[in-house]
């Protein structure tokens, strides 16, 4: 019970707050060795992980792309199975954006970095296209895809072990809907959109890998410009960063 107490950390003590998120993943790694004990640790994990959700929201509500991003993949995912995120994927948040909306998505990166996101990655396809940014905040990261319409569908990339993967999904309107008390926007039909994802999307597979079984898939080839971090003055101008590409 002494991870409970992470959902009452402020959001300006950083070092109080990242002391308390190294511990609960010691005390995580501890605790599946525990009989009944991994749940504890999803239940924390998932507080978390609603915690942030919302606070990315709130910010975003302030700034440039409220209203040109939403929700896909796994986290709507969850939201269309179970009603609430899923209780084994709390570390990492998906959404998309469109191509036109790029700019919208820079000018709203200073007031994640104000309410203490960091920018980890930018994305870079293998003919230097700027695809999509990755934030973190507790240790969760915040995905941001971006998405180009070619006539009725979307096309995006996803990096994966060194891999570069196109996807693409049907081109659709979105619409509002409700999850961890806030509203935000998802693919007007949810059904498509998590079937060209996953397939059969209504029946959990625990040993998933987006890059080896969605039908999303069109094309794989070796990615070969690494992560990248945030550019000296603002997204989009790079330097090399050291971490490998999550």
């Amino acid at each position: 019970m002494a991870v409970l107490p992470l959902a009452g950390v402020h959001a300006g003590d950083n070092r109080v707050r990242r002391a308390a998120i190294s511990a609960s993943r010691n005390i995580g790694v501890a605790m599946k060795r525990v009989p009944g004990g991994t749940p504890i640790v999803q239940v924390v994990a998932k507080r978390l992980f609603r915690a942030e959700l919302r606070r990315l929201h709130d910010v975003l509500e302030e700034t440039p792309i409220a209203g040109g991003y939403w929700v896909w993949a796994g986290l709507l995912l969850g939201w269309a199975r179970e009603g609430d995120v899923l209780a084994h994927d709390t570390s990492d948040a998906d959404f998309a954006f469109r191509n036109e909306d790029l700019e919208r998505v820079r000018e709203s990166a200073p007031a994640l970095l104000a309410a203490g996101f960091r920018l980890v990655h930018e994305l870079y396809s293998n003919d230097g296209e700027l695809t999509g940014f990755v934030f973190e905040r507790s240790g969760i990261h915040f995905d941001f895809l971006k998405l180009t319409q070619v006539e009725d569908r979307y096309s995006y990339y996803g990096y994966f072990y060194g891999v570069q993967v196109g996807f693409e999904i049907p081109a659709q309107p979105t619409e509002p809907f409700e999850l961890v008390s806030r509203w935000w926007l998802k693919a007007k039909d949810h059904d498509l959109d998590l079937t060209a994802l996953y397939g059969d999307w209504r029946t959990p597979r625990l040993d998933w890998r987006t890059d080896r079984d969605s039908p999303a898939v069109v094309s794989c080839a070796p990615h070969r410009i690494p992560a990248i971090g945030p550019g000296p003055h603002q997204l989009g101008h790079p330097q090399p960063f050291r971490r490998d590409q999550s």
